[in-house]
This record gives structure tokens, C-alpha cells and sequence, in this order.
């Protein structure tokens, strides 16, 4: 737990130094953006499975040039050995090129999820670096559809006080989101 601990505030200060500094910008690029997004796997079935590090609903602020993102995704069950999922994300992401009703983009989030497991005193804790691509096709003046494919570096323990034989932490690495799409509505 202390090695989780950690991760988090070295994740955490690596946030805070990376986001770029703003210099002062005109009126026309002080005006905020607000963005909500929703996964489209609640509404359609996609055609890859998302990983379990992205977040089913995303907000976004613009401020000048750089975007602030926070995401959840709480999913809870009370069948018996059923996992609980809660996650919460924080980033930033930035455009690169614009073009037409096509925008391109690149960020990274940092999350921590818990994973508790209904009936039982056992769960997981993760925490990782989610660098990723985007593309954003707009629909209209306040709708659009993304995707973000990118790559995850997990941070993944278990507590489980009553193990008799005291489970070994997990570093993974891979790629996530082929094939996830977000709905999102601008204001």
C-alpha cells in the first residue's frame, strides 16, 4: 500500500509540473469551452472493449490553448463476488491541427481506480499514465464524436487482509481504446 502511495504522489507532482504555463492570451482565447463526454459502449456495442482505465464520462475545460480533462466511471454490482469499479482521472490535452470539422489532438491522464469485491474483504487498487492520440469529428456546433487510443502504464495491488500468502503488486504496460468512441456535447 505504501509502494501505491508512492506511485500516486509521484504521478500526481509530474501532473502539476507538466501542465505548460499560460501566457496571457486575448479576450477571444480567455473565453472558457465546456465539454461533457459520454462512452458510446452504453448506447451501442463497440467494436473493441475499452480498457478498464477509461473513463465512461469526461469533462472538459478549455482554457487558452491547453484543455483540463477530469473523468469517472462508477459501475457497482451487488450479485455476490461481483467487482465494483470506481476511477477518477485527471488531465490535460492539447490540438495540434485543426481541419475543417476534424481536430487532432495528444494528452495524457493520470488515474487511481478501487476495486472492491462485493461479499468479500478483497480489492484492488490501480494507479497509472495514460499518454493518448485523439481524433474529434463534429457532428454540429455542440456535438461531436471522438477516439483516443493510447497506452497505459499500471500501477495494480491487492488487499486482502485475511490471505494467508500476501499477493505480489503488478506493473503492466500496453495499449487501450482501439475503437472507443465518446459522444460529446459542447457549451
Amino acid at each position: 500500500m505504501n509502494n501505491l502511495r508512492r506511485i500516486l504522489l509521484i504521478a500526481s507532482v509530474l501532473f502539476i509540473f507538466g501542465v505548460p504555463a499560460q501566457a496571457q492570451d486575448s479576450e477571444s482565447d480567455q473565453a472558457k469551452q465546456h465539454t461533457v463526454g459520454i462512452s458510446a459502449r452504453r448506447f451501442m456495442n463497440v467494436l473493441f472493449k475499452e480498457a478498464d482505465y477509461a473513463p465512461e464520462l469526461l469533462y472538459l475545460h478549455q482554457r487558452g490553448k491547453v484543455v483540463y480533462r477530469l473523468g469517472v466511471n462508477l459501475s457497482t454490482s451487488t450479485s455476490e463476488n461481483a467487482f465494483n469499479t470506481y476511477l477518477l482521472s485527471i488531465g490535460v490535452q492539447k490540438t495540434f491541427k485543426k481541419s475543417g470539422k476534424w481536430e487532432f489532438y495528444f494528452g495524457s491522464d493520470v488515474f487511481y481506480q478501487y476495486e472492491p469485491v462485493t461479499g468479500k474483504e478483497l480489492a484492488y487498487h490501480s494507479a497509472g499514465l495514460l499518454p493518448f492520440f485523439g481524433v474529434k469529428y463534429a457532428l454540429s456546433s455542440h456535438f461531436s464524436l471522438s477516439t483516443e487510443p493510447g497506452f497505459y502504464g499500471v500501477y495494480r495491488s491487492k488487499y486482502e487482509p485475511d490471505a494467508f500468502i500476501e499477493s505480489p503488486d503488478v506493473l503492466g504496460f500496453g495499449m487501450m481504446n482501439i475503437g472507443y468512441l465518446r459522444l460529446n456535447f459542447s457549451f
